[in-house]
C-alpha cells in the first residue's frame, strides 16, 4: 500500500473521478479540490457507487480550492507528494470574450504550478480538454 498523498484538482469533473478511482484502488492517499465543499458528499458517493469501498481508512478528503484564487493552493498543497492538474474552466454557455475563457485557463495552472512549487511538491501532471486547445470564433 503506499501512503504517498495526491492532489487531484476539479475532483466533481468526469476524468478527476476516474483517477481518483484509480488512484484510491492502487493504494494512494487522495485530496481532491472542489470549488464548494457542499459537492463533497455527492463525489463521495459517486466514487463509493463506481468502486465500492473505496475510500479504505479515509484515505480520501476534499479541500475547498477556486482555481483562480492564487491564495487558495499554498494551503492544499500541504503534505503531497504529488498533483494531478485536471481542472480546466468550462463555461456552460458561449463566453462573451476570448478572456472570459483564456484568463482563467491560464491563470489557474499557473496558480497550481507556483503553489507546488513552493510547497515543493516532486511531480505535476497537467492534463487538458479539446475545448482548451481550440476556441474557434466565428
Amino acid at each position: 500500500m503506499n501512503s504517498d498523498t495526491v492532489l487531484v484538482t476539479g475532483a466533481s469533473g468526469y476524468v478527476a473521478g476516474h483517477c481518483m478511482l484509480r488512484l484510491l484502488h492502487d493504494g494512494y492517499r487522495v485530496r481532491g479540490t472542489l470549488r464548494s465543499l457542499d459537492r463533497a458528499g455527492e463525489v463521495r458517493r459517486w466514487l463509493t457507487q463506481a468502486r465500492a469501498g473505496i475510500d479504505r481508512g479515509g484515505a480520501l478528503s476534499f479541500v475547498e480550492a477556486e482555481l483562480t484564487d492564487p491564495n487558495a493552493w499554498d494551503a492544499a498543497m500541504g503534505g503531497l507528494r504529488y498533483v494531478l492538474h485536471v481542472a480546466s474552466p468550462l463555461p456552460s454557455s458561449m463566453p462573451k470574450g476570448p478572456d472570459d475563457l483564456i484568463v482563467p485557463a491560464r491563470e489557474g495552472p499557473l496558480n497550481v504550478m507556483r503553489a507546488a512549487s513552493r510547497a515543493p511538491v516532486e511531480r505535476v501532471v497537467q492534463t487538458s480538454s479539446l475545448t482548451a486547445s481550440r476556441l474557434d470564433r466565428p
